[in-house]
């Protein structure tokens, strides 16, 4: 807490938030002031429209600022404290080759747990792959294998696709990763930023014991 709070204080992300804030308030202040006095003004009164334009345009630059102010408190505050140290800014922003080859991966003793697309999936209306009851139940257990761990520790869902085009494989790969990141996150109350999703197409990372798999792997990193 003190790295992060040292982190936060240099790069002034509370002070600007706080002014970002107050200068929202007074917007809104102000906002509230235009539009009675345009209420109670003559039809046709140019000075209290022109105002009324003036602060709603105030407003709109506040909330922008309050938005990328609040961005910047994300990716320092929670990716910067909980993953950079472990090796990685952004899984976003990583590749499969980057992710195979990067301290996070390498520099740390994980936990990683094989499930086959075999009953883990089906197609659902539109052709896109559903996580079905059977494997539910399959992702439960290897979450129960990985609970004393959470939510402490990173979690990535690796997602592997064997058929198709290399790019099918890749769009496959992520969906299925992101389906099962999505139940993960709601059944068992974890927080999104802390289980990553990175389609691996069919490409196993080094070391991990498999040449290829088709499915998806649970990897906790400690």
């Amino acid at each position: 807490m003190n790295d992060m709070m040292a982190e936060l204080q240099q790069r002034d992300l509370l002070g600007r938030t706080q002014a970002v804030l107050e200068n929202a308030r007074q917007i809104t202040e102000k906002l509230n002031q235009a539009v009675a006095t345009v209420t109670n003004s003559q039809p046709g009164d140019e000075n209290a429209a022109a105002n009324l334009r003036d602060t709603i345009a105030g407003a709109r630059t506040s909330m922008t600022n309050l938005a990328a102010v609040t961005e910047a408190l994300k990716h320092n505050f929670l990716l910067r404290g909980f993953f950079k140290r472990r090796g990685y800014f952004n899984l976003d922003q990583m590749t499969p080759a980057q992710y195979r080859s990067s301290k996070f991966l390498k520099g740390h003793s994980s936990e990683r747990i094989w499930l086959s697309t075999n009953e883990l999936f089906s197609p659902g209306s539109d052709d896109r792959e559903e996580l079905t009851k059977e494997g539910q139940l399959q992702v439960d257990a290897a979450i129960g294998a990985l609970i004393s761990y959470l939510p402490n520790n990173p979690l990535i869902v690796e997602g592997y696709a064997m058929q198709g085009s290399s790019s099918e494989r890749f769009i496959r790969a992520r969906h299925r990763a992101s389906v099962v990141q999505i139940y993960i996150s709601e059944r068992f109350g974890l927080p999104r930023n802390t289980v990553g999703v990175m389609p691996m197409s069919d490409s196993t990372p080094p070391n991990s014991g498999k040449s290829a798999w088709d499915g998806v792997s649970l990897v906790l990193i400690r």
